[in-house]
């Protein structure tokens, strides 16, 4: 009976050591960073390596006419952002840093509440070291048309 349960042991060890692991391609990292109605906001978000960055946001609530934007700083893509929006990620910048800009017509010095907020960013490199990447299962028998 031992000898059966040590074989059991054995083959369930061999099969998740041989099962594919899944290959990380993003990496989120804290950060903190808040823009006020009380004026202006320019930061840039940089990681060292990244071919990507995405920004979390927990809430956007821009007042009338306020536009927020991230762009690379290379310039190769930018976006905007007016009204209000909560929880969710921007789309993927091909790059490693992103200027964020708040600006709008008029500020209020005596106002600090929050416009914008940002809890975290994804970072990651379009470099998989030679390994497989697939977006289906490994039972997908479709073919490409």
């Amino acid at each position: 009976m031992l000898a059966a349960t040590k074989l059991v042991a054995a083959l369930v060890a061999g099969l998740a050591a041989a099962s594919p692991q899944p290959f990380q391609i993003g990496y989120p990292v804290p950060l903190s960073l808040r823009g006020d109605h009380s004026g202006p906001f320019n930061h840039t978000i940089h990681r060292d390596g990244a071919s990507y960055l995405s920004v979390h946001f927990t809430s956007i609530a821009l007042p009338p006419a306020a536009t927020l934007s991230l762009a690379c700083a290379d310039g190769a893509k930018q976006v905007s952002f007016t009204g209000a929006r909560a929880d969710f990620y921007t789309e993927s910048f091909p790059c490693n840093s992103v200027d964020v800009v708040y600006s709008a017509p008029t500020y209020d010095s005596s106002s600090h509440a929050p416009v914008f907020e940002v809890d975290q960013v994804i970072h990651g490199s379009a470099q998989s070291n030679g390994m497989l990447e697939t977006i289906c299962s490994i039972t997908d028998e479709s073919r490409p048309s």
